[in-house]
């Protein structure tokens, strides 16, 4: 049996669609635990509406996600845990082949792959990690995975401290950087989960803020970068290095870095950003914050594929309708 568990702050709008996507998971036998940190919204009362014996509701003082988290991890009735953000969509399949995925190891974790919306359109989906080194040059910059597609055992992450409730963002990256020594990572490559962008977050305080924490977080782990990351090469830690930033400080650093590879270790990629990085800061985050680079790559992928993820999203969000009854 397993628990998801959903932390939720004022998503009263959103919060009926994500509970339905749970309910209706093909897989069956688990709690919805829903921490409530002390919304001041209609959150109550839409959770309060539906009836089913399997949803456990707690509400409490607003302490801020990752105390909530931490808190949801130690009350869950069931070990094996499932995340779910409050205004996001679970793919009906999605507890059912995770949990196939899932070998009951203490230390493994499994996420699947992602796809983000906005009102009724996917904008892009997130990366899928096919090499180890993908996966380490990803949790140098970003945070592999995406925190809500994650399952996991608990008592791991509580072993480990569990989520720091100090950080306001990235608390699932730092999360993931301090348990990447002691755990087993697997990425379903199939999108399961659909996460909601809303404009709280693309609004450009909440990227500043959590460009600034990021750089932050990554520090420790830049001063000893080789065995942190598994790199092989010098030029893999320009290259790095410049990536971060690229991504969260400063344009003249960035091209500190990348000026001591020869042209030959560039990429096309490093070639764009390099160019984008002459622009005014503004536009630079702009480009950064609304993520050109996945929506690029989403929209030529949609030439061969017909779509495929628009469908599927457009199939869950029709199974929503109607099919559960809000007392």
């Amino acid at each position: 049996m397993v628990t998801v568990l959903m932390t939720t702050y004022n998503c009263g709008e959103y919060i009926s669609q994500a509970i339905k996507s749970v309910l209706n998971q093909t897989y069956k036998n688990f709690e919805l635990l829903i921490i409530d940190d002390g919304s001041t919204d209609k959150t109550q009362e839409i959770v309060k509406g539906f009836k089913d014996d399997r949803i456990r509701y707690i509400n409490r003082d607003h302490y801020g996600r990752s105390a909530s988290l931490n808190f949801g991890l130690k009350n869950a009735s069931n070990d094996v845990i499932a995340l779910m953000d409050a205004d996001d969509i679970s793919d009906i399949e999605r507890l059912e082949k995770q949990l196939k995925s899932y070998s009951n190891g203490q230390n493994e974790i499994i996420f699947t792959a992602a796809a983000y919306f906005k009102n009724s359109k996917i904008l892009f989906t997130g990366d899928i990690n096919t090499t180890e080194q993908e996966f380490y040059y990803n949790l140098a910059l970003h945070g592999p995975y995406n925190n809500s597609t994650s399952i996991f055992n608990r008592n791991h992450i509580l072993y480990y401290g569990g989520y720091n409730e100090k950080l306001t963002q990235s608390e699932d990256h730092d999360l993931w950087l301090r348990l990447k020594d002691k755990s087993i990572y697997k990425q379903l490559c199939e999108i399961l989960y659909f996460i909601r962008l809303r404009d709280s977050s693309l609004s450009h305080h909440h990227f500043l803020n959590t460009k600034n924490i990021t750089y932050k977080i990554l520090e420790d782990y830049y001063f000893n970068i080789f065995n942190s990351f598994k790199l092989k090469s010098k030029d893999d830690e320009f290259r790095l290095r410049g990536w971060r930033e690229y991504f969260y400080g400063s344009r003249n650093l960035m091209h500190r870095e990348w000026g001591l590879l020869n042209l030959r270790s560039w990429d096309y990629r490093m070639v764009i950003a390099y160019l984008i990085s002459f622009l005014p800061e503004k536009i630079v985050n702009k480009i950064k914050m609304n993520r050109f680079r996945f929506r690029i790559h989403y929209l030529i992928t949609r030439l061969f594929n017909a779509n495929e993820v628009q469908m599927r999203f457009d199939r869950n969000v029709k199974s929503l309708q109607d099919k559960l009854r809000v007392g």
